[in-house]
């Protein structure tokens, strides 16, 4: 093999989830996909980007005072599951379930 040779190969790009896909992906993981009523794409994290591309959904995060983007998804539910599966809702999720367990509800 010829070491000035590349044998790199790039995947094939994942397309799109659907909502409904996202959702039972979602469940599928054991993931809570957060809602946020004060968002108008619905859930924390996601943001809608006016772009003419088919992505307009930017999931994104601050990790240690740091923004940092998740990507751009199809739909708000595929980039909720994205921001779902970080460490950071990982913990969020953890302590709502804690709150939840000493108020009772």
């Amino acid at each position: 093999m010829d070491p000035n040779t590349s044998t790199r190969t790039t995947a094939a790009p994942v397309p799109p989830m659907t909502a409904e896909e996202a959702l039972r992906q979602a469940e599928a993981e054991g993931l809570t996909l957060r809602r946020a009523e004060s968002n108008s794409t619905g859930f924390w994290g996601v943001s809608f980007n006016i772009r003419p591309e088919a992505t307009p959904y930017q999931a994104k995060l601050r990790r240690n005072h740091v923004l940092v983007t998740l990507g751009f998804f199809a739909t708000a539910e595929e980039a909720a599951l994205a921001y779902a599966r970080t460490q950071e809702a990982h913990v969020v999720a953890r302590e709502s379930a804690a709150v939840r367990l000493r108020v009772g509800g």
